[in-house]
């Protein structure tokens, strides 16, 4: 599954959908879907969202992967680095 990967990385660079889905010449809604898993991303979108993230596109496909976790996680290291600052 794709739609989890594509939530975490957009907020690991604190982007809104809507600039995600101008990167993709789509609308924010069909990228919500996309991010949402209610529609499958195709070999060229995961091509285009791969460089737009700066990742490998198999990273999209690790599935052993808690995304959600690993968002918190890097939100706590984002808010430690800011009180200790």
């Amino acid at each position: 599954m794709i739609a989890p990967p594509l939530r975490y990385f957009r907020n690991l660079n604190n982007w809104t959908q809507e600039y995600v889905a101008r990167s993709l010449k789509i609308s924010q809604a069909a990228y919500s879907k996309l991010e949402n898993g209610f529609t499958t991303v195709s070999e060229g979108t995961a091509e285009v969202l791969a460089n737009l993230y700066k990742i490998d596109k198999k990273s999209f496909y690790q599935t052993n992967i808690n995304y959600q976790t690993l968002l918190k996680l890097h939100m706590t290291m984002i808010l430690i680095c800011y009180v200790f600052k």
